[in-house]
């Protein structure tokens, strides 16, 4: 039987960026209080570069900080993460005070990721209500080819 490798295909959430770290794509990380998903192999590149890396939760685009806030690295919101049963991420929900931000990740049958849904919520409760989406096309060797933000706010 042949056998073929698909490389990696699935998302790693690599923590707060380091311009030291060699990033791959599919890599996930956070900058200045945003998301970046790595598109191409980067190494001291900032993830504000976007041929290196696409924003994948921006929160000054959101409304929700100030340019000074980001410039400046703040805020520090802690994350809270889950993943499904396969071991992939599934939510990313990031906090502070009773503000919410929640990113639900979904993926396709290859096990790419196919959308990013982002979500804001101003109390502690269960209301949520949507940003917009983020959707992720692929070639047929599976390469990130397309990315596009459909924004409701």
């Amino acid at each position: 039987m042949q056998s073929v490798n698909l490389g990696r295909i699935r998302p790693i959430y690599r923590g707060e960026y380091a311009p030291g770290a060699l990033y791959n794509p599919l890599d996930f990380l956070s900058f200045l209080g945003n998301t970046y998903f790595c598109i191409q192999q980067a190494q001291g590149v900032t993830p504000t570069n976007t041929a290196y890396f696409e924003p994948v939760l921006n929160l000054e685009a959101l409304g929700v900080v100030s340019a000074w806030e980001t410039i400046a690295g703040m805020p520090n919101w802690p994350v809270q993460m889950a993943y499904d049963v396969d071991g992939n991420l599934s939510t990313a929900t990031y906090s502070k005070g009773d503000l919410r931000i929640r990113q639900t990740l979904s993926y396709n049958a290859g096990g790419d990721l196919a959308t990013v849904l982002i979500e804001d919520s101003v109390d502690a409760g269960d209301t949520w209500s949507e940003l917009g989406i983020q959707t992720l096309n692929y070639d047929a060797e599976r390469n990130l080819t397309h990315t596009e933000w459909m924004g409701n706010a």
